[in-house]
């Protein structure tokens, strides 16, 4: 079977049909696109935009939500540091001693031009 040509007698729509056809298409499509709220300039923080989705449920107890909601909302100032001192990070091993002779120990290569020599006959 070959691929049949669409015929020069085939009905054609009228332009004002094919914008209606065309607008009711675009409805359809954005209909079915997900709606996001707009997104802020980076230093403007808003916890809730006006136009945000609203079937989210608000009740939902998720406990990590909570945490950071609660994290969120306590004054910065409540951190307490024991003065500047810091406590040392750094902890020793052996593996840090077989390292000291690495700077040490020198490789040397030997080389001998006669053995890389290559006799063509």
């Amino acid at each position: 079977m070959s691929a049949m040509r669409p015929n020069r007698s085939d009905v054609h729509v009228s332009l004002e049909e094919e914008r209606k056809i065309e607008e009711k298409t675009r409805e359809q499509f954005d209909a079915i696109a997900p709606k996001r709220h707009t997104k802020p300039q980076r230093s403007d923080y808003s916890s809730d935009y006006s136009d945000s989705q609203r079937n989210f449920d608000r009740d939902i107890n998720i406990p990590e939500l909570i945490k950071f909601q609660h994290l969120e909302s306590d004054d910065p100032q409540k951190l307490n540091y024991n003065g500047s001192d810091t406590p040392e990070e750094y902890v020793e091993t052996e593996y840090y001693d077989d390292l000291n002779g690495v700077d040490k120990q020198h490789h040397t290569v030997v080389f001998y031009p006669k053995f890389l020599s290559l006799k063509l006959k």
